[in-house]
């Protein structure tokens, strides 16, 4: 296939939600198709990440946006109606290269992750399909409610208008993909997509395996984009509910937070005794084989947790909320109780870390388990397989109409007179 894969961040190095899953996309894709990649750079340090991106796909199309300005450009959005965030990942010159690139080449599909890139197709006749990965709309309508006035009223508004923008792309799409059940459920809800299907995150087992580290040995470990609202959230949460208790239980106990831009509230977080906020590292893995155990306390969570997988594949017990989990584990599923601890309380949630800490035994049990459960359920390569032969599919359906059109209009009906 010839296809064109759109996506509103560049996907490489796959160190944080959204870029792991495009990144295997794109990775898998490449060495099996012919893939025109069109994205966008919104940090700097991403930049030296072109060369190596570059080579996994045929042509690739980046174009380099200022963050601040971006956001500066999404409020243009209240004014227009749009969604505030497809605002922000509007750029004129990846725009003019999409537009170009659909009229010269002739592709068998398009590729558009994340529902704020679908306008960026236009009136294009050809087969699309998207994949709204966590479906946005559900996120920022969560987002208020647990947001304070003005915000709240906000978060509300882009709930509303993503939901519309989404609608309107899924009804037209050959093809809609989510990446949980739970959010296939919560689309369905609000509109009627021509075909919606579940194609999970996995993991790259044999990168994320057990093994030692050469970093000091920790205790606890949160891993993440420490500038995603919901990282911010579950690790303040972490520090400040369920830490004071666990520092009681397990005195001198050292948290390790790990994860690129932390913000300033994150940032004072490393003022709390035994608590160390890294910023960027090259390398996650070093960190998670460090600890003795990784937390996962999100209350607000979309889809799949990767930092979840990763733990789990790297033989680290967790300790997570049922948010957390949600992506991952629907009722009745084969996760049972040895693969992580579910916990939503604070107390609670700090009594099982204790529990894990004091207990070298049972830590290396739940991780085995974790690991193993991990391998049979969350390898990549299945999944994509999944996603390739969905996206085969609608190429080929495409191609056999079009095939069927001509013929018909081939065959006159009647003799002329």
């Amino acid at each position: 296939m010839r296809i064109l894969y759109l996506c509103h961040r560049i996907p490489f190095p796959p160190d944080k939600g959204d870029k792991i899953r495009s990144y295997h996309q794109v990775e898998f894709l490449g060495r099996r198709h012919e893939v025109d990649l069109f994205t966008l750079i919104d940090d700097a340090a991403d930049r030296e990440h072109v060369g190596p991106l570059g080579a996994l796909v045929r042509n690739l199309h980046v174009e380099t946006v200022n963050a601040k300005i971006q956001r500066l450009r999404s409020l243009g959005g209240l004014v227009t109606g749009e969604p505030l965030s497809v605002r922000a990942f509007a750029d004129r010159r990846l725009q003019a290269a999409v537009t170009d690139a659909l009229q010269r080449e002739s592709y068998d599909l398009a590729l558009v992750f994340s529902s704020n890139m679908t306008p960026y197709l236009g009136d294009w006749d050809g087969p699309r399909a998207y994949d709204f990965v966590d479906v946005d709309s559900a996120k920022w309508t969560a987002y208020a409610e647990t947001a304070k006035p003005p915000m709240n009223m906000l978060y509300a508004r882009e709930g509303r208008r993503l939901r519309a923008l989404e609608a309107a792309a899924a009804a037209r799409a050959e093809l809609t993909v989510v990446c949980a059940d739970k959010e296939r459920e919560e689309l369905l809800a609000f509109c009627r997509p021509r075909r919606v299907e579940t194609v999970p995150n996995g993991t790259d087992v044999e990168f994320f395996k057990p093994a030692e580290s050469d970093l000091e040995p920790t205790d606890v470990v949160f891993t993440g984009a420490m500038d995603y609202r919901a990282n911010v959230d579950a690790v303040t949460w972490f520090v400040e509910q369920c830490l004071p208790r666990l520092a009681e239980l397990r005195p001198g106990v050292r948290v390790a937070v790990v994860g690129s831009n932390p913000t300033r509230d994150v940032q004072a977080l490393g003022n709390h005794p035994g608590v160390t906020v890294t910023g960027r590292v090259p390398d996650v893995r070093p960190w998670l084989r460090a600890a003795k155990v990784s937390v996962a306390p999100l209350r607000v969570a979309r889809g799949i947790q990767n930092k979840v997988l990763e733990a789990m594949a790297c033989g680290v017990p967790v300790v997570a909320t049922t948010a957390a989990l949600g992506g991952i584990v629907a009722p009745g599923s084969p996760l049972g109780p040895d693969a992580a601890v579910r916990v939503d309380e604070p107390s609670a949630f700090a009594d099982a870390v204790s529990n894990l800490l004091g207990d070298a035994a049972e830590r290396a049990r739940r991780g085995a388990e974790g690991r193993e459960w991990v391998v049979q359920h969350f390898d990549w390569e299945s999944r994509l397989m999944q996603l390739e032969s969905l996206l085969l599919d609608v190429a080929s359906r495409r191609s056999r109409d079009a095939v069927e059109d001509d013929e018909g209009a081939g065959v006159p009906t009647e003799a002329p007179s």
